[in-house]
């Protein structure tokens, strides 16, 4: 099923690589496997126009909620969190 997952979500991301309207800056993905666990992923353009790329893990979604409270003054306005 994994591979599925994978699968599906690069084909999405292929057929929105022809989005010229969208002025993309930053693209941040979620990946969970079955025991909870959490990758975050961004990968964004910085203001210099360099790439950029974070990583971060959280072992449950509990442990993701509270960085979110603490960090919630650097999320933008307007920011769609699933």
């Amino acid at each position: 099923m994994k591979n599925k997952v994978m699968k599906e979500t690069i084909n999405v991301l292929k057929s929105m690589k022809g989005m010229d309207e969208m002025n993309t800056t930053e693209i941040q993905f979620y990946i969970t496997d079955a025991d909870g666990f959490i990758l975050e992923l961004r990968i964004g353009i910085d203001e210099d126009g360099e790439t950029y790329k974070h990583f971060n893990q959280y072992d449950s979604a509990e442990e993701l909620d509270e960085f979110r409270e603490e960090e919630s003054d650097e999320i933008p306005e307007n920011t769609l969190l699933n």
